[in-house]
């Protein structure tokens, strides 16, 4: 399905506040920590915020749901060299195995485990995840031990003058 996308310049940590206090309700059911750093003075980003949004929700979700009663969470945003946003979700929960990492990206792919068994979900997160990243000219990687936790990152070009100002598509 092709979706048409509204771009703008965005302030990435107010999109991340506002997914972090839609979620925190959840943590704290789980007696979870979730911690959130946003650095000041942020560049703007030009993209879409009701995707962006989707994209923290979808992997503060995440972590919520990998990560055992009593973990911690922490979220943090912060510019590199004037010219990225750096977005990292960590969590100290279950983790994901060596061989699910390369997979964890692509469409209806859900780790067969007997911890996750009764963790709802499609499958189609992540992969939406990559695609709203990769429409924004961004980048995203998991890095992950089994056990210890997971960080899922996202770099996000400040500014790029090929996206026209006002909409792109987007294949989901």
């Amino acid at each position: 399905a092709e979706v048409r996308m509204e771009v703008e310049p965005c302030e990435v940590g107010a999109i991340v506040q506002k997914a972090v206090q839609a979620q925190e309700n959840h943590a704290e059911l789980k007696k979870q920590s979730l911690e959130v750093q946003i650095a000041t003075d942020l560049p703007p980003v030009v993209g879409n915020p009701v995707r962006l949004g989707q994209v923290v929700s979808n992997l503060l979700s995440n972590a919520i749901k990998y990560t055992p009663t009593g973990g911690h969470i922490s979220v943090s945003v912060t510019a590199q060299d004037g010219e990225q946003i750096v977005l990292a979700v960590r969590d100290d929960g279950i983790g994901i195995s060596q061989d699910d990492l390369p997979h964890i990206f692509d469409k209806f792919y859900r780790a067969d485990r007997p911890e996750t068994a009764d963790i709802v979900g499609s499958g189609l997160g992540l992969s939406i995840v990559k695609t709203i990243v990769e429409k924004h000219q961004g980048r995203t990687w998991v890095e992950s031990q089994l056990g210890k936790g997971t960080t899922f990152t996202i770099v996000l070009p400040v500014s790029y003058t090929h996206l026209r100002a006002h909409e792109t598509s987007l294949h989901l």
